[in-house]
């Protein structure tokens, strides 16, 4: 039995999406950079912000690049998946780690009042109404 894989990728990694499948660019800097492929959206997961698609060593790859009579393809194998998607997760993930850095805590200061000793205040009798 086959062992799957994973390979993190984010939103703009997905140029396009239909009910059955999505259209994943490749990394800016990696090798095929203007490559694109097809791949099933039942293989692609949403990861907390991100995504990852699954697949196993015996998948290929038709990659593409360029419209109709230009249009250039590449098959690639798992390894060369792997090696142009690695950088850019090491990016995203440097990312992560940078705005979980960035927060700020804020500290508050609450001035408590000082406790007040009442007051006695002497009433004269003739100012007292009597209720009974």
């Amino acid at each position: 039995m086959s062992e799957w894989k994973k390979i993190y990728i984010t939103k703009n990694h997905i140029k396009y999406e239909t009910m059955r499948g999505a259209l994943i660019k490749f990394p800016q800097n990696s090798k095929f950079k203007g490559y694109m492929f097809w791949y099933p959206l039942k293989l692609i997961w949403p990861y907390k912000k991100i995504y990852y698609f699954i697949y196993t060593k015996n998948f290929e790859f038709k990659a593409f690049k360029g419209e109709k009579e230009y249009r250039k393809e590449v098959i690639l194998g798992f390894d060369e998946i792997e090696e142009a998607f690695s950088e850019a997760l090491e990016e995203v993930f440097e990312r992560t780690k940078r705005k979980k850095r960035k927060k700020k805590t804020t500290t508050y200061s609450i001035d408590i009042p000082e406790i007040l000793e009442p007051e006695i205040a002497i009433v004269p009798e003739e100012l007292i109404d009597d209720w009974t």
